[in-house]
């Protein structure tokens, strides 16, 4: 092809008037100005609505700031009128509040805001290794303050029942009730007595397992309350 031909076109159409012009004009102007097709909707928004089923949420476990907070609502008040609380042996010897920066609270999930922004609240192995801690530590101490009441005030951990006294079924079952509401907020019906089967299994081998028979009542109790702070009813939601 003659490289010159394009020029020769354009000359030509140069010299050919006012309807040449008009024409030429009109092919410039479809060139430049092609057809545009849409081929569908550009933005998110232009699409249909879609229905997406709800998601559950996943399980939570207390957090350390809950836990610390729960603790002395539900353990009350030690024989010195202070509350039970979880309590460690710190490096210097002395006792340290085991939810404390100082202490478990960064191993337990809490952030420093330094590493961490956020609390990990995963239910995980390590979690449930210390709250078997928590539990027997926080339990002995609520049988100790129950044990040193004055006669007449009201108990925490036996407030239905004795703390001597193993024989009396009813009362059992009746404590158990109470330390249902106290600790998991909830109320076992009276005449269900598969609710509380469990936990009166619990104390029969918790009275079994003493070497005392003055501490038996004590025991049974104290291994029904480490049965209910280390259970699921208690620490997840």
């Amino acid at each position: 092809m003659n490289r010159f031909a394009p020029i020769a076109v354009l000359v030509s159409l140069l010299g050919c008037g006012e309807d040449t012009a008009l024409a030429t004009s009109a092919l410039l102007t479809t060139a430049v100005t092609p057809t545009v097709t849409p081929v569908g909707p550009a933005l998110p928004l232009d699409h249909p609505p879609v229905t997406v089923p709800p998601t559950g949420r996943s399980v939570r476990r207390f957090s350390v700031d809950q836990l610390a907070a729960s603790l002395p609502v539900i353990a009350g008040n030690d024989e010195n009128g202070k509350p039970i609380t979880w309590t460690v042996t710190g490096n210097n010897g002395k006792s340290l509040a085991a939810l404390g920066p100082d202490a478990l609270a960064r191993t337990l999930g809490q952030p420093d805001y330094y590493q961490t922004t956020h609390e990990n609240l995963e239910p995980s192995s390590l979690y449930v290794k210390l709250m078997d801690d928590m539990a027997r530590d926080v339990c002995g101490k609520m049988v100790v303050a129950d044990q040193k009441r004055p006669a007449g005030t009201p108990r925490v951990l036996t407030r239905d029942a004795s703390l001597t006294d193993t024989s009396d079924s009813e009362a059992v079952r009746r404590n158990v009730r109470t330390l249902a509401l106290r600790f998991w907020g909830q109320s076992l019906p009276e005449k269900d007595t598969a609710a509380t089967d469990g936990l009166v299994r619990v104390f029969d081998a918790g009275v079994a397992s003493a070497t005392n028979a003055a501490s038996k009542a004590a025991e049974g109790w104290r291994a029904v309350c480490v049965a209910m702070l280390t259970s699921p009813e208690f620490h997840l939601y």
